[in-house]
């Protein structure tokens, strides 16, 4: 599909298709240009130029039609979009199944849930999955992680990198390479970060997608008055959403809940549940998909073998060939299952499925526990 050029406004008005006697009319009253005809009033054009308001509207048609692009529909927007990657794995077979594929390389994606829920341990996953090469379904590219709450949680990247490792052995050499994080616990320097510093990373670095963990926290701290709160959140939904409109970057986004207190439960989406996703309905229109997590009270209970500090032993095969083996300790733990929403997305249907935080990261419900 040929596109148009966009016209420079200080082109001259020979190529515009409209009646003689309105080009002559402006050429008299000096007007030989887009440009300086819209610097004028609509009021001015037409006593200088001599022209009735049927010609001015003509004239502004004429001119908005050639300097405009073409207007493309919303089906010639899909098209050229799908030969990019359209979703980040998740780790997680099922996961993806219900997510069409993993979580969208696309727009705004907001994770919201109760404490321990597992917002986090999925995020790390996405900002290491996100590094892999596209055939595996990551992005291979760069990943920004911003963090308000909490340190870092380096340990617990650290683990599941090394299991990534031995997952993928086509990833990348080197996940801390590509993963820039920062810590900001205050909304002034958060909003500076996304407003400025963020522009000047993404402008040396390729990066495949941003991840705010988590957006209310910053908000929550804030101490100063309400209208200059009211006003940052409007600075920052704009720059997210400019982020992922105009830049073409997924940003994933974290959220807290507050409590709807009352001897009722809240319909949330359909869905019965005590909590809702913090910032309000201001927010909501912003996001292009909403996911929940929570907690159920099931377990599943499992033995993992940890490699001991003892010295290694030999093991022989046919051959005869010696072998140090490391010794191994079983231990049997527990893993709660957790459970994923689908809330709303454009593309998918509203589903739930269930999935595991293990020490390998985000599992099925029906795998087994890989060892340490």
């Amino acid at each position: 599909m040929e596109t148009s050029r966009k016209r420079d406004p200080s082109d001259d008005l020979s190529r515009l298709f409209i009646n003689p006697r309105i080009k002559n009319g402006l050429r008299r009253a000096g007007f030989c240009s887009a440009r300086s005809i819209f610097s004028t009033s609509y009021f001015e054009l037409r006593e200088r130029a001599g022209l009735s308001n049927s010609d001015v509207e003509s004239l502004i048609s004429a001119l908005v039609q050639d300097i405009l692009p073409e207007s493309r529909t919303c089906w010639e927007l899909l098209q050229e979009d799908e030969g990019g990657t359209s979703n980040i794995t998740s780790g997680c077979s099922q996961l993806d199944r219900v997510l069409g594929g993993g979580i969208p390389a696309k727009g705004i994606t907001e994770i919201y849930g109760e404490s321990g829920s597992g917002k986090t341990q999925l995020a790390l996953q996405l900002a290491l999955n996100a590094q892999l090469p596209k055939d595996l379904g990551g992005l291979d590219k760069g990943v920004v992680y911003i963090c308000t709450e909490s340190q870092f949680p380096i340990n617990r990247l650290h683990q599941m990198i090394k299991h990534m490792r031995n997952k993928y052995p086509r990833g990348p050499k080197s996940y801390e390479d590509r993963l820039f994080i920062h810590h900001i616990p205050d909304l002034e320097n958060f909003l500076y970060c996304i407003q400025y510093q963020l522009s000047t990373l993404m402008s040396k670095h390729e990066i495949g997608i941003v991840i705010l963990d988590t957006i209310a926290a910053v908000f929550r701290s804030d101490e100063g008055p309400e209208i200059n709160r009211l006003v940052t959140f409007k600075k920052l939904r704009h720059k997210i959403h400019e982020l992922s409109s105009l830049k073409k970057t997924p940003v994933i986004v974290l959220n807290q809940v507050t409590t709807s207190f009352g001897s009722k439960q809240m319909s949330l989406y359909g869905l019965n549940n005590k909590v809702m996703p913090s910032l309000g309905l201001s927010w909501a229109n912003l996001v292009t998909t909403r996911v929940m997590l929570s907690r159920t009270e099931s377990f599943i209970t499992t033995n993992i073998y940890i490699p001991t500090d003892e010295s290694s032993t030999c093991s022989k095969d046919a051959a005869g060939a010696g072998t140090a083996v490391k010794p191994r300790q079983s231990r049997t733990v527990q893993y709660r299952i957790r459970t994923l929403h689908v809330i709303f997305c454009p593309w998918l249907a509203r589903k739930s499925v269930k999935f595991l935080v293990t020490h390998n990261g985000i599992e099925d419900v029906t795998d087994g526990i890989s060892p340490v």
